[in-house]
């Protein structure tokens, strides 16, 4: 079969703007992306079969030959094959996967003479942030889409370093620097004045540093009772002195707006959405400079404080001493967004896919 000569990012769903991972990322910078020769799958939606087709389905008396097994165990399948085909997923020569769940649901549509990219968005290898009965099924999923895939895609080397367990001889590997989209508006909360606030967006989990930035704050906060700690992201409730829990929030770009500096502690770190959003809006970074992150020890200022270590006695130390009557400065404020400007912006990020896509289809 002849595909034609376009790279595809699979993804046949509705998506969120305003969550990490591959879903926002496709959401907010490669669904407004045109090129010629470049498409994200279109969301599909198979409408439900009547239930006696799907009972005699379900039997195996109505399948297609090769359906018989599949529709058995998996019940999905057929859909599955139907989405694939309705997105025009059988007809490109390069299909682009961002989720090995999403690639485990179409693996078995994919054509001889099909290429696959898969460009991973974890800052740990993916099944290790599930718990333990669920990384069997994930791991396995993961290497076979790196067994399948001929090139892959990190933001940087840093970030690509996460990955070196699972990578090959036979892969190509492409840097392209990530972008986030700048918020179109962006409101702020009443906090009080006379407080600092401190906000961690994000999955309550060891790899994002969460229970560093709890017990630093904990600390911090037994010396400063000036200071607040605000937390956006699911998760078991919080109810520690001194932090407003505010669980998941569609508001979150009003949180960054209003709080005087957002902390990122990853352990490890990929490209986090959160922090370019940050400096689109403005607001001072205290990060750990790890992994994909390592590029902004370049760009430390007094809109970024790059930490020398994840550790709760450093980022004490920094929660302490941080001031909100420098971190409200106008300038420091400008400064970030200029560095948005010049290296994260969509425009940025859409001249370095068009090389992609052109050396790709070279």
């Amino acid at each position: 079969m002849k595909f034609m000569e376009n790279v595809m990012v699979v993804f046949p769903f509705e998506g969120r703007a305003n969550v990490g991972g591959p879903e926002g990322f496709i959401t907010q910078l490669l669904r407004p992306y045109r090129h010629t020769d470049f498409a994200v799958t279109p969301p599909v939606n198979i409408p439900p079969k009547p239930r006696w087709r799907r009972i005699l389905e379900r039997a195996g008396l109505l399948c297609h030959p090769r359906w018989t097994r599949q529709v058995l165990t998996n019940p999905a399948f057929a859909v599955n094959e139907e989405v694939f085909r309705q997105a025009g997923m059988d007809r490109v020569k390069y299909l682009w996967f961002m989720d090995h769940n999403v690639f485990s649901l179409y693996e078995p549509f994919i054509k001889d003479g099909q290429i696959v990219i898969y460009q991973p968005h974890c800052p740990e290898l993916p099944w290790q942030e599930l718990p333990e009965g669920q990384r069997a099924q994930a791991e396995g999923s993961v290497r076979r889409l790196m067994a399948k895939a001929q090139i892959l895609v990190f933001p940087n080397p840093g970030a690509g370093a996460i990955y070196a367990p699972i990578v090959e001889h036979r892969h190509y590997i492409h840097y392209i620097q990530s972008g986030a989209a700048c918020p179109e508006e962006v409101g702020t909360f009443p906090l009080d004045p006379a407080l600092t606030y401190f906000l961690y967006i994000g999955r309550r989990l060891p790899i994002k540093g969460f229970d560093l930035v709890r017990e630093a704050f904990h600390l911090a906060h037994q010396k400063r009772k000036d200071i607040r700690l605000v937390i956006c992201g699911g998760g078991d409730a919080i109810s520690d002195p001194g932090v407003i829990d505010v669980g998941f929030s569609s508001r979150i770009h009003n949180w960054i707006a209003s709080v005087d500096f957002v902390i990122n502690a990853n352990r490890q770190s990929y490209l986090d959405l959160s922090v370019m959003e940050t400096l689109a809006i403005g607001t001072p970074i205290i990060m750990t400079a790890t992994h994909g992150h390592e590029i902004f020890q370049e760009w430390a200022s007094s809109g970024i404080q790059c930490l020398k270590s994840a550790t709760v006695a450093d980022l004490s130390s920094v929660l302490v001493d941080a001031s909100c009557v420098k971190s409200r400065d106008p300038a420091v404020r400008v400064a970030n967004r200029s560095l948005y400007d010049r290296e994260f912006s969509p425009d940025c990020y859409h001249l370095r896919l068009d090389q992609f896509i052109e050396m790709v289809l070279r």
